[in-house]
């Protein structure tokens, strides 16, 4: 079983109508987005979501989505088994949750081009250096770019395993 088999099994936890789609319904397709990160001198990329009806002249709060060790910005959008843009869309639809655009970011946050993903610590330093990229550059970005409601009370984030221990390591308190 591969790691996004047993991410894809987290799944089973969610209602099974929540993970489908409904005839009728808008279902939003993850959009991989190129930036240039100053923090890590190179070109970096992200995923975003925007709600099924996205509309510029809204403001819209932001949920950062942040993913495990060995993965990147695809980990919750890159497989079908995952259900993020059903979940995400039928929860709106259903007024279960807010209207909200979806960051997925590459948290491995490396300067070295060539540091390849292990359990090191100069890759868990290069994970934790995620939050100078969220907080100098990808906020900024998204803010520059997307109609969002600005302020950390229109900002949310969360993570799986790695993501999870970024959380935990304090950017919650900063994002």
């Amino acid at each position: 079983m591969d790691l996004y088999e047993s991410i894809g099994g987290l799944n089973n936890l969610c209602p099974d109508e929540l993970c489908q789609r409904i005839n009728g319904r808008k279902y939003p397709v993850a959009v991989h987005v190129k930036y240039h990160s100053n923090n890590c001198n190179m070109d970096r990329y992200f995923n975003i979501m925007l709600p099924p009806d996205y509309d510029e002249s809204k403001k819209y709060p932001v949920c950062y989505l942040l993913h495990g060790i060995m993965c990147n910005e695809f980990m919750f959008t890159g497989d079908e088994k995952n259900h993020v843009s059903e979940i995400f869309s039928n929860l709106i639809a259903e007024n279960k949750a807010r209207e909200m655009i979806l960051v997925f970011p590459d948290i491995f946050a490396r300067k070295d081009k060539n540091l390849e993903q292990s359990f090191c610590q100069e890759v868990f330093d290069a994970y934790d250096d995620c939050q100078n990229e969220l907080i100098k550059e990808i906020i900024p970005y998204i803010e520059s770019h997307y109609s969002v409601a600005t302020g950390r009370e229109n900002r949310a984030v969360a993570g799986f395993s790695m993501g999870g221990r970024i959380i935990f390591s304090g950017i919650s308190s900063v994002i």
